[in-house]
C-alpha cells in the first residue's frame, strides 16, 4: 500500500480482501485466534512507535 503508517491505514488494510492465503486452525490455536493476535500486535507496535 505504501505511505505512512496510520490509524487509519492500518484499518483499510485490515478490512481490504486479503491477497495471501490466511492462517490456519491447528494445535496452537484457531485461525481466528492468530488473527486477532496479529492485530493486537500491530496495534501494540504502533502505539510505542508514537510514544
Amino acid at each position: 500500500m505504501g505511505g505512512p503508517l496510520t490509524p487509519e491505514t492500518i484499518e483499510k488494510r485490515r478490512r481490504s480482501p486479503r491477497r495471501t492465503p490466511g492462517p490456519k486452525s491447528d494445535h496452537r490455536g484457531s485461525a481466528g485466534y492468530k488473527r486477532h493476535m496479529v492485530h493486537t500486535f500491530v496495534v501494540r507496535a504502533r502505539e510505542g512507535t508514537t510514544r
